[in-house]
C-alpha cells in the first residue's frame, strides 16, 4: 500500500504546484510568492519519486491506513477539479490555506517521521 500512497502523494504534489503556478497569474504582486511555492511543491515531487524509487530498500513500517490512501485521493481529486475553477486573489489564498492544512499536505510528517 506504501507504493499507492506515495503514487498518489506525488500526483498531488504535480497538482499543487500547478494550482500555484495557477495562482501565479492572478496577480502580478504575488507572482513571485505563487511561483516560489509551485517551485517547492515541485521539490516535494522529487523527493517522494526517490522515497518511492528506494522503497523496497527502506526498512520501516509507514503503516498507511486505507483511511490514509482514501483522504489522501480525495483531497487530490478536489485540487484537480480546482484547476480548472477561476480564483480572485483572496480566494486562492483562503484555498491555499485550506489545502495546506488537509490531510493531503499531512502526509509528509507521516512519511518522513523515519527520515
Amino acid at each position: 500500500m506504501i507504493k499507492e500512497y506515495l503514487i498518489e502523494a506525488v500526483n498531488l504534489e504535480l497538482n499543487m504546484s500547478k494550482l500555484y503556478l495557477k495562482f501565479s497569474n492572478i496577480n502580478n504582486t504575488d507572482y513571485i510568492f505563487w511561483y516560489s511555492l509551485s517551485i517547492e511543491e515541485g521539490g516535494h515531487v522529487a523527493i517522494l519519486k526517490n522515497i518511492l524509487s528506494a522503497i523496497d530498500m527502506i526498512n520501516y513500517d509507514f503503516n498507511i491506513t486505507e483511511i490514509e490512501l482514501d483522504e489522501l485521493k480525495q483531497t487530490n481529486n478536489k485540487i484537480n477539479d480546482m484547476l480548472s475553477h477561476t480564483f480572485n486573489r483572496v480566494d486562492a489564498f483562503d484555498t491555499a490555506i485550506s489545502l495546506e492544512n488537509t490531510a493531503g499536505e499531512i502526509h509528509y510528517q507521516k512519511l518522513f517521521y523515519w527520515y
